[in-house]
């Protein structure tokens, strides 16, 4: 009877809106005991910008997809186009466990890079298409190239060996 919006939806338990088409339900958003509930009745759940084109769509098995209406079989896909380049950024703040990142970039003519870069931005690895990976370097001639700055070290081991120590 006193509305603090222009809809108000009150209900002594689980208060539902309830959105249909042509008849069938088609989602319903939800308020109850653990929070807000948006939830799909009839396929994915898409966010579309004003240009009504999709930018995040959650599968009904949970993959989400974020520039892509496809993601596939992965949890997270994000395809990104700047200036031509896939670009993407991911960051993990768990500090134990085992985790994994697959990791695709690169452009349309093939020519794939992946670049892995500190908190500062500066540049620590880069694998190229061709399979050539560089550490200190950006364009890497051989399978792995790594190039030091005068002083430094770098430590190579071989499983059931103690290793060898190039300076």
């Amino acid at each position: 009877t006193s509305p603090a919006e222009i809809l108000t939806l009150d209900s002594s338990s689980n208060t539902r809106l309830l959105m249909r088409e042509g008849g069938s339900n088609k989602g319903q958003i939800a308020a109850g005991g653990g929070g807000l509930y948006i939830q799909n009745l009839a396929g994915d759940v898409i966010f579309r910008n004003i240009s009504d084109a999709d930018t995040v769509r959650i599968k009904n098995d949970g993959n989400v997809g974020i520039g892509t209406n496809a993601p596939g079989s992965v949890r997270l896909n994000v395809l990104t186009t700047v200036s031509g380049n896939l670009a993407a950024q991911f960051e993990n703040s768990h500090s134990t466990g085992s985790y994994g990142v697959v990791i695709k970039a690169g452009d349309d003519s093939g020519n794939y890079a992946l670049s892995v870069r500190n908190k500062d931005n500066g540049e620590l690895m880069r694998v190229l298409g061709d399979g050539n990976v560089g550490i200190g370097t950006d364009a890497p001639s051989a399978d792995l190239e790594v190039s030091t700055a005068s002083g430094g070290e770098f430590l190579v081991t071989r499983s059931g060996n103690s290793g060898v120590t190039l300076q």
